[in-house]
């Protein structure tokens, strides 16, 4: 018999979230992350967005944000405290990615008590389930991704919860430890 066990992740110390950004995403900057339509809709929407990563996409993503007049501040790299204190400056946690496995910087996000809007796709759909710890949107319907940023951006109290379901999600179901217990538990 094979039992698969998800990445865990370790837990994360509370900190205040000063909600400098309405928007963050922590990705490698390819083009199946689609970026372009994030980086578009924040142009439309008016909002900040920060990307954390680097990759082959992102010359080009920043002459986008630079012609569409989007208010995009890029990172590049960073360590894990960096990216951890990124997140705690921000509102909500975006990945639209065309495909996923199980996303770390997903459970990051999720473990600071971040909501998210992710694609439908497995991998983000094993973690999120809309209404309960974010937005789950189609990719492929027009102006999903500005109508569920808009929604969350409107009504903190629908964010606020968002982002507690999601911290207890990875705390009872994604935590190192619980991850480790699964996998000692299959080899004794």
């Amino acid at each position: 018999p094979i039992t698969c066990v998800p990445n865990g992740i370790g837990q994360v110390m509370e900190r205040v979230n000063t909600q400098e950004f309405d928007l963050i995403t922590v990705c490698r900057l390819v083009k199946w992350k689609n970026l372009d339509k994030l980086i578009t809709a924040n142009a439309q929407l008016q909002t900040s967005l920060i990307i954390v990563g680097s990759g082959p996409e992102e010359a080009n993503l920043r002459i986008l944000a630079k012609n569409t007049n989007s208010n995009v501040t890029f990172t590049g790299l960073l360590n894990e405290e960096l990216v951890l204190d990124y997140l705690f400056r921000s509102k909500i946690f975006v990945l639209i990615s065309s495909y996923e496995g199980l996303s770390f910087s997903l459970l990051q996000a999720m473990a600071c008590g971040l909501p998210s809007i992710v694609s439908a796709i497995q991998g983000n759909t094993d973690v999120v389930k809309t209404e309960k710890e974010g937005i789950v949107i189609n990719l492929n319907q027009e102006n999903s991704l500005i109508a569920a940023v808009n929604l969350l951006l409107n009504d903190q109290t629908k964010r606020s919860v968002l982002g507690k379901n999601s911290l207890l999600k990875v705390e009872s179901q994604f935590s190192q430890k619980t991850q480790i217990n699964k996998i000692i538990s299959q080899l004794i």
